[in-house]
């Protein structure tokens, strides 16, 4: 008992937005030993975590709520707040951890941590269920420019959070952002012109925008009917997700997809620190979405090698959805560059 009561334990978890670490001994009220036997008391395990854990771990869920559907003409819906997920630690399952680690003679306790979605409540009157999480486009623009910053916030809280879509109805990314001008309150960042000039021009940084929204339309399980990859490999676009960007330009190069679940479609998008977030909430019919890669040039699975061929300067992806009657779509996603990839 002498032994075990000076140990140290490492309680971990990462996962959720959250890397978590907490040293701790075992506590007197614990455990016991009588004839060599070791014998557990889960209630006092179990207010440990409960008091001295669950507050550094447990976040309560934001629900958004929609009370009133959006009128002819008029495209955004009034959702109340930010939907936000929640954390909640599973106490049973962690104090189940921490024995089975002192009985193994481990130091280090994994904590269990269930996600807790969001969802915006429907409050309209309208015959239709809380929509829900489908999916989420994330990308980071960490080292932008102030204009490039500020163009990216804009566009993302001012153009395209809470836009709804009917089921049925098309998303056009330009149709939403109208027209970039000086006079509209955009600020000057570099863009891409001609495939490989740099040119300084209101809403530079749009694109952005675009690819967390594209990584949105991916992830969610849609398809995209237009959709173009920046002829330059950029470093923005980098993390999670290299090689699923989509640029735009008004009049030229638009991102497009349709609606085709059965119901109402609404798209939060804010940026958080130098992360953008795009995430679609509706109602889930089933079906299941898979994307894999990147695949890069001279490093693609032995196992695709007969499929997927990529050039020096390409980064490719597969995207799969099986549908709830089991219909399978696959589609390969190809960018490809004037530059290679890092």
């Amino acid at each position: 008992l002498k032994l075990l009561l000076q140990k140290e334990y490492t309680f971990i978890y990462s996962g959720n937005g959250l890397d978590y670490k907490k040293v701790e001994k075992i506590r007197q009220d614990w455990i016991s030993v009588k004839d060599a036997v070791v014998d557990f008391d889960r209630d006092a395990m179990n207010k440990f975590f409960v008091q001295d854990i669950g507050p550094d771990i447990d976040i309560v869920e934001q629900n958004g709520t929609l009370k009133v559907l959006p009128g002819e003409g008029v495209r955004s819906a009034e959702v109340s707040e930010i939907v936000r997920d929640g954390r909640k630690l599973q106490v049973e399952e962690s104090v189940a951890n921490l024995v089975k680690t002192i009985e193994n003679g481990g130091s280090e306790v994994a904590l269990s941590v269930s996600l807790v979605r969001g969802k915006i409540v429907n409050k309209t009157g309208a015959d239709f269920p809380d929509l829900v999480l489908l999916g989420e486009g994330r990308s980071n623009f960490k080292g932008s420019p102030a204009g490039r910053d500020f163009n990216i916030r804009k566009g993302l809280s001012e153009k395209f959070h809470n836009v709804i879509l009917k089921q049925g109805e098309e998303f056009s990314f330009n149709s939403y952002l109208g027209a970039v001008t000086y006079s509209n309150g955009w600020k000057g960042a570099l863009a891409i012109f001609g495939g490989s000039t740099l040119s300084m021009v209101p809403g530079g940084g749009l694109c952005q925008v675009s690819t967390t929204v594209y990584r949105a339309i991916l992830n969610s399980g849609f398809w995209p009917s237009e959709r173009h990859n920046h002829s330059l490999y950029v470093h923005y676009y980098t993390e999670y997700g290299d090689g699923l960007d989509s640029t735009i330009y008004p009049g030229q190069r638009d991102l497009r997809f349709t609606n085709d679940t059965g119901g109402y479609l609404v798209i939060q998008a804010y940026a958080e620190g130098d992360d953008g977030y795009v995430r679609f909430y509706g109602v889930p019919d089933g079906r299941k979405t898979e994307l894999s890669g990147p695949f890069y040039s001279g490093k693609v699975p032995e196992e695709l090698k007969d499929r997927i061929k990529v050039g020096w300067n390409q980064i490719k992806w597969l995207h799969k959805v099986t549908r709830s009657d089991g219909l399978e779509e696959e589609h390969e996603i190809t960018s490809t560059y004037r530059t290679a990839p890092r």
